[in-house]
């Protein structure tokens, strides 16, 4: 094989695939560290026990698990939204899948839990949250205070 063989596949393995126009989109990630209010370690049998409840309350998928079983990754196959640990159990991730528009990507103002109450925030009430295409059931609450331990 010549050099210039080498070069020629080389730049169609790994540099011709992106060029390829795929238009343009819209990511948004939000991250939260977790954090133990008692100044101590964080529990991470609390945060695998987070990650099953979700999982199960939002349908998505594991794809990622590390060695000891546990989930560090996981993908909701409707919409494209990915629940991570971003470099520890720490710090949780939220991705969301692509949009096109920006106005379809902004966070809504919505918690966790009690997927039922939030179904006027949804497209129609009488669509449950988890189904939702504005993936009302996953969109955290940014709260604007914070409390301190006493």
């Amino acid at each position: 094989m010549t050099k210039e063989e080498i070069i020629s596949r080389l730049y169609d393995r790994y540099i011709k695939p992106t060029e390829n126009k795929k238009g343009s989109f819209i990511g948004v990630e939000i991250e939260m560290p977790i954090v133990n209010l008692e100044h101590s370690a964080v529990d991470f049998e609390i945060v695998h026990t987070l990650t099953s409840v979700f999982l199960k309350e939002f349908g998505f998928i594991p794809t990622g698990i590390d060695e000891q079983g546990k989930i560090y990754s996981a993908l909701n196959k409707q919409n494209g939204d990915i629940f991570s640990y971003d470099c520890s159990y720490n710090n949780m991730e939220f991705s969301f899948g692509k949009e096109s528009e920006l106005h379809t990507a902004s966070p809504a103002t919505l918690t966790l839990s009690d997927c039922s109450s939030r179904t006027t925030s949804c497209p129609s009430p009488s669509q449950s949250c988890q189904t939702a295409r504005s993936r009302c059931a996953i969109r955290p609450t940014i709260p604007t205070t914070t409390s301190s331990p006493t």
